[in-house]
């Protein structure tokens, strides 16, 4: 019988011929938090707002106001619908050799395990 909080997307299976799931807390927070960032709004069914589409900023020209642009709708998005997460730091690589990626680093605590976490998305 299959053990953990949710299953692991993508969905693979176990040896055990069922779905490998998140085990911790952690884990399951982080792909809740990956689905926000990549989810387009609109994309979801009967809520129609959630998401931040991080792949539609990647042809908006770089500069500060991009990134003040998406900063802002990572922390509104996060705020409203994983209100359980503090973000302690956005970083967005304007850096890179290339005009065609976005590399984007949020580090983030979930308050009710006291831990600290970070995911990194690439916009290519």
């Amino acid at each position: 019988m299959a053990q953990g909080l949710s299953p692991r997307f993508p969905l693979s299976i176990s040896e055990h011929g069922d779905f490998t799931n998140n085990d911790t807390i952690k884990d399951l927070v982080k792909q809740n938090f990956k689905n926000l960032l990549l989810t387009v709004p609109g994309e979801r069914i009967m809520i129609p707002d959630l998401g931040i589409g991080i792949k539609r900023y990647l042809f908006e020209i770089k500069g500060a106001g991009l990134f003040e642009g998406i900063s802002g709708a990572i922390k509104s998005q996060t705020k409203k619908y994983m209100p359980y997460i503090d973000i302690v730091n956005i970083e967005i690589n304007d850096d890179s050799l290339s005009e065609e990626i976005v590399y984007i680093k949020i580090t983030y605590l979930i308050k009710p395990v006291g831990q600290q976490d970070a995911i990194e998305i690439t916009a290519i």
